[in-house]
């Protein structure tokens, strides 16, 4: 109603971590994010790559700088 923008952000996690999930998986949460995205018409923001490893404390959780570079 006033005008502010939504989206879906996929957050930022190390190689590691992302080598965790089963191929299934990730399909799987690829499509219900997108269709998600669809029925609400909002944008999917894929940002599981935006930050250097050395950036997140437990390959999951952003540490101080890194929070500060992310946002």
């Amino acid at each position: 109603a006033n005008g502010a923008r939504v989206g879906l952000v996929v957050l930022p996690e190390t190689p590691e971590f992302q080598k965790w999930y089963p191929a299934e998986l990730e399909r799987t949460s690829r499509a219900h994010l997108k269709r998600i995205s669809d029925e609400l018409a909002v944008p999917v923001i894929g940002a599981r790559d935006w930050m250097d490893e050395r950036l997140l404390a437990d390959g999951f959780h952003l540490s101080r700088a890194g929070a500060a570079e992310f946002t």
